[in-house]
């Protein structure tokens, strides 16, 4: 049960820093690549429906090659981060617990009827 909770938890750490990642290195690069006048484009959204579709092609292929960029990066960093995670796991020592719980230490509680 704790196990899953934190799991669970990692993954949504895990997911809220590479979005950040990701979408801080695609402002970035829409930013540096695409003319003034479309940088607003969408309200400061862009999207792969119709938008994307009607660009001419050179600006299309701007941010299509944008949001490679971007999410290069986020597999950059999720390989750093397995990376690291196994040389420390390297270095964990492999503890037996000093007590064992068996069915008697299990106190069960009753909610109520």
């Amino acid at each position: 049960m704790y196990l899953l909770l934190l799991f669970l938890v990692g993954a949504v750490f895990g997911l809220a820093i590479l979005g950040t990642i990701f979408n801080n290195k695609l402002t970035k690069e829409l930013k540096n690549n695409l003319p003034p006048e479309l940088q607003n484009m969408g309200g400061g959204r862009i999207g792969f429906g119709e938008e994307l579709d009607n660009l001419p092609s050179d600006i299309r292929t701007i941010i299509i090659h944008s949001f490679v960029s971007s999410f290069n990066l986020s597999f950059i960093v999720v390989i750093a981060m397995g990376a690291l995670t196994l040389i420390s796991a390297l270095f964990m020592e492999n503890i037996k617990p000093k007590h064992r719980f068996d069915e008697k230490d299990v106190i069960v509680v009753s909610l109520g009827e």
